[in-house]
């Protein structure tokens, strides 16, 4: 096992333990996981997110980690992810997306990662971003700019 899934494994037993000190300890080892800098991490780290949990805040700083890195790591990754996401975790799929939309520099990424994907995981991407227009009409020409259509 490398320290990177040493860590995530760590990282999964803490979050399902939910004894007095797992917020600190799973806040602790996201930590951990974060300074190793390696991307391979995100795939790990977006299994975590659970549309169950009553813990946003915990959640939200998977967000925030996997959003520190460059977009040309990130992107990729979620794209990666994004399948199972949806079906697993439709809430925070659309969180994730939402944003991407909303960052000028990710988004681009994204539109020009979309076109390489394989035709299950564009159609994930447009049901997810078809499931934003109509929550979020704000987002309608962001989500426009993603899917081509502006």
């Amino acid at each position: 096992m490398t320290p990177l899934q040493a860590k995530l494994h760590q990282l999964q037993q803490i979050y399902t333990r939910r004894d007095a000190s797992w917020v600190t300890d799973f806040e602790g080892a996201l930590d951990e996981v974060a300074m190793l800098g390696e991307s391979a991490c995100i795939p790990g780290l977006l299994r975590i997110l659970d549309d169950g949990s009553e813990f946003d805040e915990v959640l939200f700083s998977i967000v925030h980690s996997v959003e520190g890195f460059p977009d040309s790591a990130y992107v990729p990754e979620l794209l990666d992810a994004t399948e199972d996401l949806a079906q697993r975790a439709p809430r925070w799929s659309r969180i994730l997306y939402m944003r991407v939309l909303n960052n000028d520099s990710t988004r681009a990424v994204l539109s020009s990662e979309l076109v390489r994907q394989p035709a299950s995981t564009r159609a994930a991407v447009a049901g997810i971003l078809a499931d934003i227009r109509a929550r979020r009409p704000e987002l309608a020409g962001r989500v426009d700019d993603v899917s081509g259509t502006s």
